[in-house]
């Protein structure tokens, strides 16, 4: 050790036992500012500025002979979240022999631990004391413990996160508050994941294409471009990569979180690789003992087959198999029980209505089983989706549409009619609400070819630049709406002044017989005037991404990616992330909507992309109930709110 780390560093280890520790403990502090911490941190989303500390114990020597040793154990299985003591024993040995998968020994599951000689294992009796630690620690808290007596939020996957809560709150051994703060909203997406189809999975297994079979890590089911080095990743090419490598180390960390999956030849459910993905709630198989990966030549063999780097391959975190090839994904399975409970006790305590984003009638069941309590639309997603929306632009563009009368905007009212029926009628009487069609969508500015638009119909900028374009959108929808019997309302986006509300109101009591009117407020003028555009509106919603946008000055399109943003809040250029906190003038601004609420026109918050948790709170807080969320976020928007409204 000594000649190693003279040769790494140039430093010696000092004979003196003080400055061994003095050193250590500078070590410690050392460490905060390296890649690999600022890296965990800003994945995590922990402030640089925090700090860290260290503690200074006693330990025995786990490698003072062979009937020594060092093990991890957990109170619960952090794979599955299943009760029982679950952890492994390394015999003469420390602590960093057991996580690092550097030694090469054996390891036992801990359940086997009193069938093992007494030369390579402890008698069940020296279990006994830690057994009844484990149990009393265990009691005295919501989450489960390690053997350090930590809890372990980061060390368990994303499905053994939830079967833990619901068994606290079965038990009642937790509330509901403790227990959904045991799940974040990233769990809960982890959990919903897609998954292969279980006849493909059983055709590749049948037809040679099983490579192997290690020990399941983190469950998921992914395929993805053969990876060999973490710093090879090819994941801003936007391509799927599943990092393969011996044996993993904090070093690789970067990788890890790119990757989409993650095999190593080496390590247990303890190791290096099994306790980061758990973290990350990324596919993992650790222990794949017949992988022989050459660095040199960038292959990956098993026995006598070769995978090159960039060959596709497939995995799944739980069964421990790596298949040669890519599997379809599945559509993304129903919640567990479990995540459906939790769930379930999150919606009651807040209160709230949450309604889910969809584009075509198929994507309604998914909406309602995830649990929303209506759903959202806009007219130019549909008419893209269903393939209507280029040609729509294409007759802007070559001849216009006749602005005097109704006459040239049929085409409008027959589309609108045609694809929102069949919306409307799956929806099967929940509240749908839609929005107007917006030429000047930021989201979609090539696909709306926005510039040779407005050049040759500048009207089209403005909400009501053409009335009779959002008149044939009511007419369209109001025949939808007769053929279903459908709760619906049509809300036109930009709307800055109550004359605009009063004019939409008009339209509606002309062409939009059954159909309800109301605004997007997407700047701060129209927030400003709320109590005004409320008062002749049959709903409000406030496009809170855009209107952040707007707020900070940047387009609304970066809230929804990782750069430019990520390494503009890195360099500390803002006070706050606007995707996932409410700047202090946009929270004032937002009291002003929460005052102009009345029981005729409710307010919603029309939240894009992932939702973030901190947002939600501070929504809540200010006396939002009704919220609009992409369908994925459906779930992660109720277990937010739950906790909004079970402060711990």
């Amino acid at each position: 050790m000594r000649t190693a780390l003279a040769d790494d560093t140039g430093d010696s280890v000092p004979a003196d036992p003080h400055a061994q520790l003095l050193g250590a403990v500078e070590a410690v502090f050392r460490s905060w500012n390296t890649r690999r911490a600022r890296t965990y941190r800003d994945h995590h989303g922990i402030p640089h500025d925090l700090g860290t500390a260290v503690v200074v114990q006693a330990m025995v020597f786990g490698n003072l002979s062979p009937d020594s040793g060092s093990g991890v154990v957990f109170t619960r299985n952090p794979v599955t979240g299943e009760p029982g003591l679950f952890g492994e024993y390394l015999a003469h040995s420390q602590g960093e022999d057991v996580v690092a998968a550097s030694a090469p020994r054996n390891r036992w599951p801990r359940r086997s631990l009193p069938r093992c000689s007494p030369s390579c294992a402890p008698p069940a009796r020296s279990w006994n004391a830690p057994r009844a630690t484990c149990s009393t620690s265990s009691s005295r808290s919501s989450a489960p413990r390690c053997t350090s007596c930590r809890s372990a939020p980061r060390n368990r996957t994303p499905e053994a996160a939830v079967r833990i809560a619901a068994d606290l709150l079965a038990e009642g051994a937790a509330g509901p508050a403790a227990a959904l703060r045991t799940v974040s909203a990233e769990q809960v997406r982890q959990v919903q994941r897609p998954g292969f189809a279980e006849s493909d999975v059983a055709a590749a297994r049948t037809g040679g294409r099983l490579l192997t079979t290690g020990i399941g890590a983190c469950p998921g089911q992914v395929s993805g471009v053969l990876v060999l080095d973490a710093t090879r990743q090819q994941a801003d090419a936007g391509a799927d990569v599943v990092l393969a490598r011996a044996v993993t180390s904090p070093a690789d960390l970067h990788g890890m979180i790119a990757a989409q999956g993650i095999v190593t030849a080496t390590g247990g459910s303890t190791s290096h690789a099994a306790v980061v993905a758990r973290a990350l709630g990324t596919a993992c198989v650790v222990g794949a003992g017949a992988i022989r990966i050459d660095d040199a030549a960038r292959t990956l063999a098993v026995g006598d087959r070769v995978l090159a780097e960039g060959a596709e391959v497939a995995l799944d975190g739980a069964s421990g198999e790596l298949f040669a090839g890519r599997f379809a994904t599945s559509t993304p399975a129903a919640a567990t029980g479990a995540l459906a409970g939790l769930l379930d006790v999150a919606a009651r305590a807040a209160g709230c209505e949450v309604l889910a984003r969809v584009t075509l009638s198929a994507d309604v069941p998914t909406a309602l089983e995830a649990g929303a309590t209506g759903l959202v639309t806009a007219v130019d997603d549909v008419l893209a989706a269903t393939g209507h929306l280029d040609g729509l632009v294409e007759r802007l563009l070559r001849d216009g549409l006749d602005g005097s009368g109704t006459g040239g905007f049929d085409e409008v009212a027959d589309l609108v009619a045609q694809e929102l029926t069949p919306i409307l009628a799956a929806a099967g009487g929940v509240e749908v609400g839609v929005r107007a069609i917006d030429l000047v969508a930021d989201e979609a500015r090539e696909l709306l070819r926005q510039t040779a638009v407005t050049t040759r119909h500048p009207e089209l900028s403005l909400p009501l630049g053409r009335p009779a374009l959002v008149e044939a959108q009511l007419r369209g929808l109001a025949r939808a709406a007769a053929a279903t019997s459908a709760a619906v309302h049509l809300a036109v986006r930009h709307v800055g002044d109550p004359a605009e509300a009063r004019a939409v109101r008009g339209l509606g009591e002309r062409a939009g017989r059954g159909v309800g009117v109301g605004a997007y407020l997407t700047g701060p003028r129209g927030v400003t005037e709320a109590a005004g555009i409320a008062a002749a509106s049959d709903v409000l919603w406030v496009e809170v991404r855009t209107l952040q946008a707007a707020v900070f000055g940047i387009p609304a399109r970066h809230l929804l990616t990782a750069e430019p943003l990520d390494g503009y809040v890195r360099r500390g250029l803002l006070g706050g992330d606007p995707r996932t906190a409410l700047d202090p003038s946009v929270r004032d601004l937002l009291v002003r909507v929460a005052a102009a609420q009345r029981p005729g026109c409710p307010a919603g918050m029309r939240l894009s992309g992932q939702v973030a948790e901190e947002m939600v709170a501070q929504l809540y807080a200010i006396g939002f109930r009704r919220f609009a969320v992409d369908a994925a976020e459906t779930r992660p928007a109720l277990l937010a709110l739950g906790k909004a409204a079970l402060p711990g």
